[in-house]
C-alpha cells in the first residue's frame, strides 16, 4: 500500500470508530460504547471477509465487488478533466460526447441484458468515483466505508424497532448478526447501500407512526428517492406495509386496516397499469426478471441458476405463482444444494430463523397493539419481497444476498415473540 492509501484507511477508521463513540445517532441505539464498538469491529472483520471472499473464491474479472471498483476507478482518472468528472457524478450531461466516451470505456455502466430496469449499478460506481481520489485506490478503504453505511442504516433500523419492541441486547444481535445479513452487507456491494436506504425508511416511519414532525417527513422522502436510484423493486414490495404502519396508530382495527390497505395496494397496481405504461409496477418487477434471465444466458460464469416460472406483467400473475416464489426464498438453498460453504450458511440459516419463527409463535403469549403493527408491517414486507425475488431471481447466489433488507425484520419478530412468551411464563409462576 502507498503512504496516501494507508494515511486514508487509518483516517476512515478512526474517524468512523469515533463517529460510533460520540454521534447522537449512535447513542440513540441505547447500546453501550463498548457493545457499539464491539460490533463496528465484527463489521470490519466481516468487511474484509468479503474481500477476501471475492479474491480467492470468485473470479475476479466476473465479481461485482471488483467490477463496480473498477469501473469507478476509471471514471475517477477523469477527475483532472473536472466536467466530464462532474457530469457523470451529477448525471448532469450525460450525452456529452466525452461523457458518453469514458462510460462506454466502463465494463459495468451499460449492460447489454437490461430491458428498462433502472441500471443500480451505475449509483455504485459513482460512489466508487467519489471516493477513488480520496482512498487513493484502497479497495479495502472503500470496503470499509461501504460497511460503514450499512453499520449506520442497521443503527438507524434498531432505533426505530425499539420504537415497537423494547430491549438493546438481543434486538441488537438480531438486527446485526444474522450471518448472511452480516456478511453481504459489509462488503463494497449494493446490499450495504440497500440497508442504508432500508434504515432510514423504517426509522422514519417508526418516529412517523407516533407523530407527524416535518424532519422524519423529509428522512421517509429521501429513502423512497435513494431507492428509486439503487432498488425500486424493495420500495414497491414495502410500500403496503409503510402504508399500514403509518397509519396504523389511527385506526382501532388493525387486522380490517391491514386487510383494506393491501386490497387498495392491489387495485393501485392494477389502475397503475391502466394509465400509463411509465407507472405500471408490474412492468418493472416482470422485466426485472427478464434482466436477470438475460444476464444468465450471456453470462458463461452464473454457478447454480434456478427454474423460475416466466411473469405476465400483471399482479394476478405474480399472486398466483406466489408459492413458488415463497419456497424458493425462504427453503433455497435446500440440502442437496449445499455444495459450498457459501450455500451450507445460508441454507442453515433459513431453516434456524424458520424453526425458531414458529416455535415462538406457537409459545407466545399475549400481543400488544403496538406490538400487532410491527408484526404485520413484517409479514406483509416478508411476503411480498420473498415473493417478489424467489419469482425474479434465478441465480442462488443472488437469491442469497437479495433477501437481506428482511431479515433484520424477521430476527427482531422472533425476539418479540419470545419476550411475549417470557412474559407470560412470569405471570404463571406470580400465580
Amino acid at each position: 500500500m502507498t503512504a496516501h492509501q494507508i494515511i486514508a484507511l487509518l483516517a476512515v477508521l478512526g474517524l468512523s470508530s469515533f463517529a460510533v463513540i460520540r454521534l447522537k445517532v449512535f447513542k440513540n441505539t441505547g447500546l453501550s460504547v463498548s457493545w457499539r464498538l464491539g460490533l463496528w469491529g465484527l463489521k470490519i472483520l466481516a468487511s474484509i471477509a468479503v474481500l477476501l471472499l471475492y479474491t480467492h473464491y470468485y473470479p475476479k474479472e466476473t465479481a461485482d465487488l471488483y467490477r463496480y471498483f473498477q469501473d469507478g476507478k476509471t471514471i475517477a482518472k477523469q477527475a483532472p478533466d473536472f466536467p466530464t468528472y462532474m457530469r457523470i457524478i451529477s448525471g448532469i450531461g450525460m450525452d456529452d460526447e466525452r461523457v458518453v466516451e469514458v462510460t462506454e470505456a466502463t465494463n459495468n455502466w451499460n449492460r447489454k441484458y437490461l430491458k428498462g430496469v433502472w441500471n443500480d449499478n451505475r449509483s455504485i460506481i459513482r460512489l466508487n468515483a467519489v471516493l477513488y481520489p480520496i482512498s487513493g485506490g484502497s479497495l479495502l478503504t472503500h470496503s470499509i466505508v461501504f460497511a460503514f453505511l450499512a453499520y449506520l442504516g442497521l443503527s438507524l433500523l434498531l432505533i426505530g424497532v425499539q420504537r415497537f419492541i423494547s430491549g438493546k441486547k438481543w434486538l441488537a444481535i438480531a438486527i446485526f448478526l444474522i450471518p448472511n445479513l452480516f456478511l453481504w452487507s459489509s462488503g463494497l456491494l449494493k446490499e450495504a447501500i440497500l440497508m442504508l436506504n432500508t434504515g432510514i425508511l423504517f426509522y422514519a416511519a417508526s418516529f412517523l407512526y407516533s407523530k407527524f414532525s416535518i424532519k422524519h417527513l423529509i428522512l421517509l422522502l429521501i429513502s423512497i428517492v435513494l431507492f428509486f436510484i439503487t432498488k425500486i423493486y424493495v420500495l414497491i414490495c414495502i410500500f403496503p406495509a409503510l402504508l399500514y404502519l403509518l397509519f396504523a396508530k389511527r385506526f382501532k382495527r388493525t387486522v380490517l386496516y391491514f386487510f383494506v390497505v393491501h386490497v387498495v395496494a392491489v387495485l393501485f397496481v392494477v389502475l397503475s397499469g391502466l394509465l400509463t405504461e411509465k407507472l405500471d409496477l408490474m412492468q418493472v418487477i416482470d422485466r426485472k426478471q427478464q434482466d436477470f434471465i438475460n444476464m444468465v444466458e450471456v453470462s458463461d460464469e452464473v454457478g447454480s441458476d434456478v427454474s423460475v416460472p416466466n411473469l405476465n406483467p400483471s399482479i394476478f400473475s405474480v399472486i398466483s405463482k406466489a408459492p413458488v416464489g415463497l419456497y424458493h426464498s425462504f427453503l433455497r438453498p435446500h440440502p442437496l444444494e449445499w455444495d459450498s460453504p457459501v450455500k451450507l450458511l445460508a441454507g442453515l440459516e433459513n431453516y434456524v430463523l424458520l424453526f425458531l419463527l414458529l416455535f415462538a409463535i406457537f409459545k407466545s403469549g399475549r400481543i400488544e397493539i403496538k406490538h400487532w403493527h410491527f408484526l404485520l408491517f413484517t409479514l406483509s414486507f416478508v411476503l411480498i419481497f420473498y415473493a417478489v425475488i424467489g419469482l425474479s431471481t434465478p441465480v442462488l447466489g443472488a437469491l442469497i444476498r437479495y433477501k437481506i433488507p428482511a431479515l433484520p425484520f424477521i430476527g427482531a419478530s422472533i425476539v418479540l415473540l419470545f419476550k411475549n412468551k417470557n412474559r407470560l411464563t412470569r405471570k404463571i409462576h406470580r400465580k
